[in-house]
């Protein structure tokens, strides 16, 4: 080593004088897990004399802790073969942990938002078992009894009144249907029963309510049918496809939609005529 930096002290822990005497200092701070990266990244720069590029942790005995540092060297030939570099190394230890606690943020930060998804699904189901099971039953009873009404109605005198109350009980029966149409549809919206028989049956219903519901012929293939996942990896594939045909039906203007579920990749693939 021809020339070292004062600066070394700081970034290594030993004198420029100490390195320069025993070169072999440097290699020793490095960890062991690092050195044959550093060895490798070395005799790639002098077979290609390209810049040798390094980023890896140094024991500083002096300061009883582990630094990054990043080694960036532009490599020249001599006479009899000789590899000189010319570079500098830089402590990166600050931007390193930065990266890593952003990296930590960035795990604790989807394992909220998987909790945050899954309760928001378990919410869904229980809103449709609920209103599937309280609204629509209630609804159910009402359509009994205006039945019941009509049938008194029916069987009684004919009148101007019972007609008008004929008509009135008739038109709340119509709205009563409508109302568990709705309901139904809500639920089936929140929580699809269909879930229960495995995610590629629930694809498939999915892409026959698009198809008739926008009159897009929507064909679904797949390499295996029988697909077990858990119950909330389902899920996640089946928002996802929801999403895929709303945004279908918004933007692409299809007129035949193709969806292939690959078990490998697991990929959904669309496209478009």
């Amino acid at each position: 080593m021809p020339f070292i930096s004062d600066q070394c002290a700081n970034v290594l822990g030993i004198s420029a004088g100490e390195l320069k005497a025993n070169p072999s200092l440097l290699q020793d701070l490095v960890l062991p897990e690092d050195r044959e990266s550093l060895e490798y990244s070395k005799a790639q720069s002098a077979a290609n004399l390209t810049t040798w590029n390094w980023e890896g942790r140094l024991w500083i005995e002096s300061y009883g802790d582990i630094k990054w540092v990043s080694l960036r060297a532009s490599p020249r030939r001599e006479k009899g073969a000789c590899v000189v570099w010319e570079g500098i190394i830089i402590n990166i230890t600050e931007s390193r942990r930065r990266e890593t606690e952003l990296k930590a943020s960035h795990e604790r930060l989807k394992e909220v938002s998987a909790h945050v998804m899954a309760a928001r699904e378990h919410e869904r189901i229980r809103i449709a078992r609920e209103i599937h099971d309280d609204l629509g039953g209630n609804l159910t009873a009402i359509k009994i009894d205006l039945d019941w009404l009509v049938r008194r109605i029916d069987a009684g005198a004919s009148s101007a009144e019972n007609a008008v109350l004929l008509a009135k009980v008739r038109i709340v029966s119509d709205l009563v249907d409508r109302t568990i149409h709705s309901i139904q549809r809500i639920s089936r919206d929140l929580r699809p029963g269909i879930m229960d028989f495995g995610i590629f049956a629930a694809i498939e219903w999915e892409a026959g309510e698009f198809a008739k519901r926008y009159g897009i012929p929507c064909k679904v293939s797949c390499n295996e049918p029988d697909i077990e996942l858990e119950s909330d990896m389902a899920v996640a594939v089946f928002r996802i496809f929801q999403e895929a045909l709303t945004n279908i039906a918004k933007h692409a203007h299809a007129s035949h939609v193709w969806v292939g579920l690959d078990v490998r990749s697991w990929i959904l693939a669309f496209l478009r005529q």
